[in-house]
């Protein structure tokens, strides 16, 4: 059987995705909230209610995601970043279909799709680690490729979409206002005049968007646990953010386009020199998407790099307008097109990421699975076991559950506990009251240092002495 275009570059897409992820598959740990996901998901798949028996602030959507995976591939992290890669590559298509739907020009599309894979697989905390933004770019693009379709029905699956992505984190509520409000001013403007045909549209497409988070509302008030979840959804929101400096702001977005700075170039080159590949209304847009991803990126008052993985999904289709007929008339620009410099920027590009990757990922002793084996060794079936203040990931690799329903490190050990109410002093007591049998330390956390000096014998360290773990004795 013969493929057709499109499914060839499906599965080119998807090759580049894995190989250049493939050495990201072996650690036990890229980023701790990964962690926290994986341990929420496998115990929502035993029985255990969301935001009351297992805790986070994020939405849904992410947890039931991991529970998915969880129910497939079970402890397999290797398979579950398998499955993150694949789902990059099909997120590349779709910027590809878009692209080509909107500039009518295959070489952009091409470059991208690619370019969006190049920028979420190089490092580590901006998308090479499976958060929450991979996941929900991926419904951002699905979404915006039937509000380009532009009828009734793919208005409303567009934004069924946006709202499913709205259901892993909810800050692609700014992805839908930028673009759902750019594409109906642009319409009132075609028509010279507010047309309730186009409003009906855009209308269908904010019920889909409400559709799913509608949806959750009403599932939990019809259980048990409705003021856990009411607690999470709307109350935590407004006390989340710590309202950094705008220092601190400034500093995630500069170092995102400093890391990316050949992408960044191509941007900012397509963008404000004159060209012919972008027609008017285009540029508006992707500068109005783009500022509302900025808004979103503001507004948890938290300056985490992987907040600026949302930025990558208009970034690429603007940088593959690079790679358009209408820039290549420029001495500079037929170099850089020439297409064997860029056989061998490509190569060496792909090499040194392949090597960096290899070296951190692969060549390093994975610290967690080495605290989890020797654990192991001595782990009963009903026995359990406190990581404090150090990563979550254990519980995932010694199969064990978490003593608390916090089950994020950093709520206890730092002031995130105050966020959700609690105190984390009574907290611990609660936790130590179990009597686990191991307990880690990483660095210092004098609540539970304090807790151990009568019960708990150090056992051995890791990581030099900068994790410790205690045992109880008999």
């Amino acid at each position: 059987m013969r493929l057709n275009k499109s499914t060839v570059i499906f599965l080119i897409y998807i090759g580049i995705s894995i190989l250049l992820r493939f050495f990201s598959f072996y650690p036990t740990t890229l980023d701790h909230d990964e962690s926290t996901y994986m341990i929420i998901g496998r115990d929502i798949l035993n029985g255990k209610l969301l935001y009351t028996d297992v805790t986070d602030t994020k939405p849904v959507g992410i947890f039931i995601i991991y529970a998915f995976l969880h129910a497939i591939f079970g402890y397999s992290i290797f398979l579950k970043r398998l499955f993150v890669a694949v789902l990059i590559g099909a997120s590349a298509h779709l910027i590809y279909l878009i692209s080509k739907q909107l500039f009518a020009d295959k070489k952009v599309a091409l470059w991208s799709g690619a370019i969006y894979i190049l920028y979420i697989s190089i490092w580590g905390y901006f998308g090479l680690s499976p958060n929450a933004e991979v996941f929900f770019n991926f419904f951002t693009i699905a979404g915006l490729l039937f509000l380009v379709q532009k009828n009734g029905f793919t208005y409303f699956a567009g934004g069924i979409l946006f709202g499913l992505g709205f259901m892993v984190k909810y800050l692609v509520l700014l992805d839908f206002v930028a673009i759902t409000l750019f594409f109906f001013i642009l319409e009132i403007y075609k028509t010279k005049g507010f047309s309730w045909r186009y409003f009906s549209h855009f209308a269908l497409a904010g019920l889909g968007f409400i559709l799913p988070f509608v949806c959750v509302n009403l599932f939990f008030y019809s259980g048990v646990n409705f003021s856990d979840f009411y607690f999470i959804t709307y109350t935590i929101p407004g006390s989340y953010g710590n309202q950094s400096e705008l220092w601190a702001y400034f500093k995630i977005v500069f170092d995102f386009l400093l890391r990316f700075f050949p992408f960044s170039i191509l941007v900012f080159y397509v963008l404000f020199t004159k060209n012919r590949a972008l027609v008017s209304w285009h540029k508006k847009f992707f500068l109005v998407w783009i500022a509302g991803v900025l808004i979103a990126m503001f507004l948890p008052g938290k300056g985490f790099s992987h907040y600026s993985i949302q930025l990558m999904v208009p970034f690429s289709f603007v940088a593959g307008l690079f790679f358009s007929p209408e820039l290549n008339d420029r001495p500079f620009v037929n170099l850089i097109l020439n297409k064997k410099v860029g056989l061998v920027f490509l190569i060496l590009f792909i090499s040194a990421s392949e090597t960096a990757s290899f070296m951190e990922n692969y060549l390093q002793e994975d610290k967690h699975q080495l605290v989890a084996d020797y654990i192991m060794e001595d782990l009963s079936q009903d026995d359990i076991i406190y990581t404090s203040n150090s990563d979550q990931i254990i519980y995932y690799l010694t199969k064990t559950e978490s003593p608390t329903k916090y089950v994020h490190s950093s709520i206890l050990s730092t002031d995130l506990y105050k966020v959700f109410g609690i105190d984390n002093k009574e907290e611990i007591q609660r936790i130590m009251d179990q009597k686990p049998k191991y307990v880690l330390v990483k660095d210092r956390f004098k609540i539970v240092e304090d807790l151990l000096k009568e019960d708990y014998f150090l056992d051995r360290t890791f990581q030099g002495d900068k994790l410790r773990l205690y045992k109880r004795e008999s």
